[in-house]
């Protein structure tokens, strides 16, 4: 057989590209990093590692010994109920805690309120779990086109009007950064009995920044799911679940056994019990800083801007993870300023219509802050002469040769209901989800997105 992955793989990651993407190791840690990686090497290194469940190395299902000391130590460390590694990503967390409150401890309450930007992984849970969705809309800060915070009044309405309740979730911080007040969220619900779940994949940091937002663990939700691989240094597919609300700890502990492999991965564990460890000594200070100054620095640009905090707080969101990296341009669209990011070996995250993100974390230091201004600098510069070339004309913006064609197409779709899950990814927040009515404001986003560039996933027709 072809070494088809392998292959493709060592040619991606001995290139010269820059990764401001997860994971958030940015394959820094051995320090090997473009530096003719042999994958094969590589994976028979790790197989020295890669054991089963025998009775010196515990079971991750029933922990009596090393994986038991391991949970009791980040447990105490995040100051939890319980916390528990997971080896099968936020989604399989996000599936647990949902049936760990609806099936597993409120079986007959069928409704769940839920922030519409959710992760498909909650709309599989509804599916999967026959729930009945309320939706809670984000409060979007239209100037810049980003997806915002769940408005607080707005639950309290909801609140008194539905009833059977299971859970509530929401996504704080958002893919850009966003806080929702969870505080606030958690004081209404509270007196409704309703439990709080905070998919706060991109928050794993949290925890470890005192001058970054504060973690939903510390502000009251019952449970939080963090991915330790996108903001950590743990590897693709490891995340972690806090209780702290002992009411939902054996629920939830059950619910894992069923969504996890039957077989973790010691990989895995290691990779989680060492990132835990690595940002425990990093320096988040030094960090910050960095970050701070790379902010400065681009505000000088006249193409180029970055989102910033104080933006965000004017739209109302409770608060704004700055190590989020938002980059837009009022020139250019950001599926161009991806590819014009691309040519300057800058991979990025994700881009959406409006805008890039970049996801940073405390593995990248000065330098890397530096030649990322660098690169951006060059290209402010860049989009000046395509303007220009272009004798004061945007074309450069342009779309599509078949916009009246497809806005045929899609304008059928109106009225009618979708047979499958409409989405780009990333982020994977469902656009629209099975059996939702086509609406005229749904297709202009579908149609949005695909002018600009950006693959729909799902069938349409």
């Amino acid at each position: 057989m072809e070494k088809h992955i392998i292959n493709g793989l060592e040619k991606f990651i001995n290139s010269e590209n820059v990764p401001w993407h997860m994971p958030g190791h940015k394959r820094r840690i051995s320090g090997n990093i473009n530096n003719n990686i042999d994958i094969t090497s590589a994976i028979q290194m790790i197989s020295d590692i890669d054991v089963t469940e025998v009775e010196e190395t515990d079971d991750l299902h029933h922990p009596e010994n090393i994986i038991k000391n391991s949970l009791e130590d980040i447990t105490n460390i995040y100051g939890t109920y319980r916390s528990y590694y997971m080896i099968n990503g936020s989604t399989g967390g996000i599936l647990a805690a949902i049936s760990a409150c609806s099936i597993g401890i409120n079986r007959q309450n069928k409704n769940i309120i839920m922030a519409r930007n959710c992760h498909k992984s909650v709309y599989n849970a509804v599916e999967l779990l026959g729930l009945n969705p309320i939706f809670l809309d984000d409060i979007r800060d239209e100037k810049y086109k980003i997806p915002g915070h769940i408005d607080v009044e707005n639950i309290e309405r909801i609140c008194k009007k539905i009833k059977n309740v299971c859970c509530m979730v929401i996504t704080s911080p958002t893919y850009e950064g966003v806080l929702s007040d969870v505080i606030g969220i958690k004081s209404i619900i509270a007196k409704y009995n309703i439990p709080l779940i905070v998919d706060e994949a991109h928050g794993a940091h949290l925890p470890f920044a005192n001058r970054l937002p504060k973690s939903a663990i510390n502000c009251g939700a019952d449970i939080v799911i963090q991915s330790l691989h996108k903001t950590l240094s743990a590897l693709t597919q490891t995340a972690i679940i806090h209780v702290n609300n002992d009411a939902y700890d054996e629920s939830v502990r059950k619910y894992l056994s069923v969504y996890m492999s039957s077989s973790p991965s010691y990989v895995f564990l290691c990779s989680m019990e060492y990132s835990i460890n690595r940002a425990i000594n990093s320096d988040y200070n030094e960090y910050v800083d960095n970050i701070e100054a790379f902010i400065k620095s681009v505000d000088t640009l006249n193409n180029i801007s970055i989102y910033k905090k104080e933006q965000a707080l004017e739209n109302g969101a409770y608060d704004y993870d700055i190590s989020r990296i938002v980059l837009y341009s009022n020139k250019i669209n950001g599926p161009k300023l991806e590819k014009l990011l691309r040519k300057n070996n800058i991979i990025i995250e994700m881009s959406t219509v409006d805008y890039v993100v970049l996801i940073s974390t405390v593995e990248d230091k000065k330098e890397d802050f530096d030649n990322l201004f660098y690169a951006i600098n060059n290209i402010d510069i860049e989009i000046e002469k395509l303007i220009e070339k272009e004798n004061g004309n945007n074309t450069f913006n342009d779309f599509s040769n078949n916009i009246q064609q497809l806005d045929n197409e899609l304008n059928k779709l109106i009225g009618k209901k979708a047979a499958d899950n409409i989405y780009v990814y990333p982020p994977g927040s469902y656009i629209v989800r099975v059996g939702e009515e086509y609406t005229e404001d749904k297709i202009n986003i579908i149609k949005n997105n695909m002018l600009n560039g950006k693959k729909i996933r799902g069938k349409l027709l």
